[in-house]
């Protein structure tokens, strides 16, 4: 009913056409973890190899940071306490595409639209990617990118509080493009991804649909790891820290095939304790375990909890000779030719999104 108001009573507004950039939703239907950061910057990665200095921008809300009243901000991830002040979602995102420099800008905003305005005229960008926002109805964008978790597909859930479901599929943001992370590799290609792709057609536009076996994107989780604090005890027991949505499946796994002898999941964006984390050193020293697994997102909050106040954390880590590992995934297709299609859209490539 929202949506239908907004629409009738023409209150989006359609800023990226106003200003002459181009601006896409990479958002989700689903609550939870469904790989939505990792494709954002395996999106903004694409754009920057093809885009010939094109000015680039990720706009985010910045989830959990300390200002609740979610203001504008330029995410500068070098300062002290930055995941405080922009939440660890834009902090990952500009760490890991740190190597492009002012070629990406990241910033934070709770109003879309004012967040659009700001960027393009303090930085005078020219390509947009909201992370999040389907749900941000003020905002018309040029396009709309829908990310699935193949584990839980929306065509198989229920809307809020029942089943983790935003909003219902068939009221939801019709989208130009639909892609499903974290897919079984028996599904990737044959039948059975057309069968796959074919299932997810509804949530394309509707003069998009017959065209779902390009615009349903299929990709697989490449795993990758870095040692940021210590030796490489690759060999040694480890335990598993996790705040994270879907960490209790992420546990399961690294205690399947990677020595992981046990953990501990807090809920997603959890700010890590100074008391919390003596506990894990606690239940490491009873499982004997000398190295912290945990994942890039996490690592953005213990690494300024590490630091926090006289650095005591942090030497005790170094004294007692524990080791910390961070894993990511990176959302990857068997055919790196199908990326194309959808990095020349985002990057002005289709035609703007003037309807619903």
């Amino acid at each position: 009913m929202r949506r239908l108001f907004f629409e009738i009573t023409g209150r989006r507004q359609a800023v990226g056409t106003e200003l002459g950039v181009t601006t896409w939703v990479i958002g989700n239907i689903t609550v939870g973890g469904t790989g939505k950061t990792p494709l954002m910057i395996a999106l903004c990665r694409r754009i920057m190899e093809k885009g010939n200095g094109m000015r680039l921008g990720v706009l985010s809300r910045g989830y959990g940071r300390e200002d609740r009243r979610y203001g504008f901000q330029w995410v500068d991830s070098r300062v002290p306490g930055a995941v405080g002040l922009y939440g660890d979602e834009p902090v990952e995102i500009q760490r890991a595409l740190a190597e492009y420099g002012e070629g990406i800008e990241v910033a934070v905003c709770g109003d879309r639209v004012e967040g659009v305005r700001r960027m393009v005229t303090e930085k005078g960008l020219e390509v947009l990617l909201l992370d999040d926002g389907m749900q941000h109805l003020p905002l018309r964008a040029d396009g709309y990118v829908m990310v699935v978790d193949f584990n839980r597909q929306p065509q198989d859930d229920f809307c809020m509080p029942g089943g983790n479901l935003r909003e219902f599929g068939f009221a939801s943001e019709k989208v130009s493009w639909v892609v499903v992370n974290k897919c079984s590799m028996d599904v990737l290609e044959g039948e059975k991804a057309r069968l796959l792709k074919q299932r997810l057609s509804p949530y394309l536009k509707k003069e998009l649909r017959d065209d779902f076996e390009n615009r349903v994107l299929l990709t697989y989780e490449q795993v990758h790891s870095q040692w940021v604090l210590g030796d490489d005890l690759g060999d040694k027991a480890a335990f598993g820290l996790l705040g994270i949505a879907g960490g209790e499946r992420i546990l399961r796994n690294w205690k399947n095939s990677d020595k992981v002898v046990g953990g501990v999941v807090f809920r997603d964006h959890h700010l890590f304790t100074l008391e919390e984390m003596e506990g894990v050193l606690e239940q490491m020293r009873i499982v004997g375990a000398d190295r912290l697994i945990t994942t890039r997102k996490d690592w953005m909050r213990l690494d300024a909890l590490l630091d926090n106040g006289d650095g005591s954390l942090r030497k005790e880590f170094e004294e007692r000779g524990i080791a910390i590992e961070i894993q990511w995934t990176e959302p990857a297709m068997l055919d790196e030719g199908e990326w194309d299609g959808i990095v020349m859209a985002l990057m002005g490539g289709e035609e703007r999104n003037n309807g619903v």
